[in-house]
């Protein structure tokens, strides 16, 4: 016997082995309608619109819920509302509250860091920090009694604020 007549062998005793079960499933199909009772066609259609309106209710539940957290500072972190830049040759930005109370105080260069190397202004009032940084503006040479010029520039979002801190 060559390969090819052992494989024809094979194949012909395994299908001689394997059940057909072609013929029992095609009967058991014809037996069974493929749709569902009209009832199971209503309710799902209803859960449909159940589905849809759960989701539209959670849509509408998490914009009200982004809306009010943008709209009410729920005793979390003060939210920033002025900064004020003083720049004489190094540059500083101080963030403010509406409290005007000290956010954070950046370095826009190397030369302020070197003045606000050692500070802390966070927390304390606009006063006091504007105080400490003038003085180490002098106290490293960045102002002179010779020529004393600083540049000072306010943005807030409330106008009243801005002329009030210009004064």
């Amino acid at each position: 016997m060559n390969k090819k007549q052992i494989k024809e062998k094979i194949n012909l005793e395994f299908q001689n082995e394997t059940p057909n079960v072609k013929e029992s499933i095609l009967k058991k199909i014809e037996g069974e309608s493929q749709l569902p009772p009209t009832d199971e066609i209503a309710l799902s259609k209803t859960n449909i619109w159940k589905v849809f309106a759960c989701i539209f209710l959670s849509l509408a539940l998490f914009v009200v819920g982004v809306v009010a957290g943008k709209l009410v500072n729920f005793g979390g972190k003060p939210s920033l509302e002025t900064s004020l830049y003083i720049d004489v040759n190094p540059s500083i930005e101080i963030q403010l509250d509406k409290d005007n109370i000290v956010l954070k105080v950046n370095a826009n260069n190397t030369d302020a860091e070197k003045v606000l190397s050692g500070m802390n202004l966070e927390g304390v009032e606009m006063d006091t920090a504007i105080n400490a940084i003038v003085g180490s503006l002098y106290i490293n040479g960045y102002l002179t009694t010779e020529s004393n010029s600083m540049l000072i520039s306010i943005d807030t979002k409330d106008e009243n604020n801005s002329m009030a801190l210009i004064q």
